[in-house]
């Protein structure tokens, strides 16, 4: 969230990129497509499904928005990630929510992705680096709001991740359209599926973590965060002018008729020896 002085520093700073025929990655001037009340209308506008969102301003206006939402509706920070959450099911509790933790708060429409199969929660994250994308994880969950923290490790977890994780991602043209209306270059997409297997795009974060995992239970996810190293190099080369390594595009699989949808495991002993 930056100062308007800061913002406008960016800009001379990307400008004078241009003129001097520096490459930008994810131009300044469109980030804040990417803020949730932003992405969502644009992302809407492919045909995706996105959670009906509205500014909120000030706490007084909160009853107004939420008859506009409908409860039960989320409370979130418009811009960022990783921030604040907070349900609200009935008006008994919207004097609970914490207004001191956000600083531009949106009333966003909670869709109920729980799986009527299992009665699990699912969020999978697509990684794009321009016109390359890879399966970057998959987290299921007992709670309706998918982290890290809560990620349920059980054998049938770990092996429905893999799976994902193996293959191309099923929306990955899809989501590049939705890159594309965005206008960035480098994003990653959280989405889940709605009761009805319907695709339901959460937020699009164009500084995605691509750190490796911590946990020791989860260190079988180290060859996809290198295959998503990997996209993003290779699209730092093609942005640069230089040319690809061959190597570079058969860890990718890159080589069919749509980029990001060929075979995907970058490491298949790894993978196969943390399977």
């Amino acid at each position: 969230d930056w100062s308007p002085r800061a913002y406008r520093r960016a800009l001379e700073l990307m400008r004078s990129c241009h003129e001097h025929h520096v490459p930008v990655v994810n131009p300044v001037d469109v980030l804040s497509r990417a803020a949730k009340s932003a992405g969502a209308t644009l992302i809407g506008r492919t045909g995706i499904r996105t959670p009906r969102v509205a500014g909120i301003g000030s706490p007084e206006r909160i009853r107004q928005v939420l008859d506009e939402i409908g409860l039960p509706a989320l409370i979130r920070e418009d811009r960022g990630h990783g921030g604040t959450t907070f349900l609200v099911r009935s008006r008994q509790e919207i004097g609970e929510i914490p207004w001191r933790r956000f600083r531009h708060p949106i009333a966003m429409e909670f869709i109920d992705v729980q799986s009527p199969r299992d009665g699990r929660y699912r969020k999978y994250r697509y990684f794009a680096a321009g016109d390359t994308g890879v399966s970057r994880h998959l987290i299921m969950s007992r709670k309706w709001e998918v982290r890290p923290s809560d990620r349920l490790k059980d054998e049938a977890a770990r092996r429905e991740e893999l799976d994902y994780l193996q293959s191309p991602d099923p929306n990955h043209v899809r989501l590049q359209r939705a890159r594309a209306m965005l206008g960035l270059d480098v994003v990653a997409f959280d989405y889940s599926y709605d009761r009805d297997g319907q695709l339901v795009v959460w937020e699009a974060n164009p500084f995605p973590t691509l750190n490796y995992p911590k946990s020791r239970d989860v260190q079988y996810l180290f060859p996809f965060v290198e295959r998503s190293f990997a996209a993003l190099f290779r699209f730092y080369l093609i942005r640069g002018g230089l040319p690809v390594p061959d190597r570079l595009e058969e860890l990718l699989g890159v080589g069919g008729p749509e980029l990001g949808r060929g075979p995907v495991t970058p490491l298949p002993q790894l993978a196969a020896e943390a399977a």
